[in-house]
């Protein structure tokens, strides 16, 4: 809430494009000057410094910025932007698996492959947020409780897979055992984040928003 109220005091200033292309200057600067100056063959190793709020600010304007463009396109824009977000999504995961051998020890794809992947997955976003008509089922019952739930599936799966991996690592040795990894571990993920939802999200969101509403009431005056 603060982020988004500091954002919207800077917009009244500047704006949002050049917000936008001032994050992008800042998140490959700070993630070149990481790469640059790190000491390490395992570039894993300084990963969490070069994911940080600055390295990823890029990301975070992205969704700031889709707040102030218009819906108001015609299908066949829509259905354009999704594709080349699409076919840039997938071109950037294919890039990567072509260097898997040497992603971690010293190329430049780590610079860039994580604005590149944001910005792939904002023209998907923005596309579907008035989805064309073959894209309507996204918005069932079952695909819209899913986005409740996503930030719970993305923040437990990998502790679930970490689990098995430890009890079972026999799961991971063929396909098909993979493939009965995937069984166990995809109900037990959507458990974990829908308790995570239910429990913890939800309540918290709803006493942030009480809290927000009593503080821009301001005190009642009796």
């Amino acid at each position: 809430m603060a982020d988004c109220s500091l954002l919207g005091v800077i917009n009244r200033a500047v704006d949002w494009r050049v917000m936008l292309l001032a994050a992008l200057l800042i998140t490959l600067s700070w993630r070149s000057w990481i790469f640059l100056s790190a000491n390490t063959e395992n570039l894993m190793l300084i990963l969490p410094v070069m994911d940080s709020l600055i390295g990823v600010l890029f990301t975070f304007m992205l969704g700031f910025s889709m707040n102030f463009l218009s819906l108001n396109l015609p299908a066949r824009a829509r259905r354009i932007i999704f594709w080349l977000g699409a076919i840039l999504l997938l071109a950037l995961m294919q890039w990567q698996l072509m260097l898997n051998d040497v992603y971690w020890t010293g190329h430049w794809i780590l610079v860039v492959w994580t604005p590149m992947v944001a910005l792939a997955i904002a023209l998907l976003v923005f596309s579907l947020r008035e989805p064309t008509w073959e894209w309507r089922w996204l918005g069932s019952k079952v695909f819209v409780w899913l986005g409740h739930v996503s930030f719970g599936i993305y923040l437990w799966h990998f502790q679930v897979m970490r689990a098995l991996v430890l009890l079972w690592p026999e799961l991971w040795n063929t396909p098909s055992m993979s493939l009965a990894a995937l069984v166990i571990s995809l109900p037990a993920t959507l458990a974990m984040a829908a308790l995570s939802y239910y429990c913890v999200e939800r309540p918290l969101m709803a006493w942030g928003k009480h809290r927000f509403k009593t503080t821009s009431a301001g005190p009642s005056v009796e």
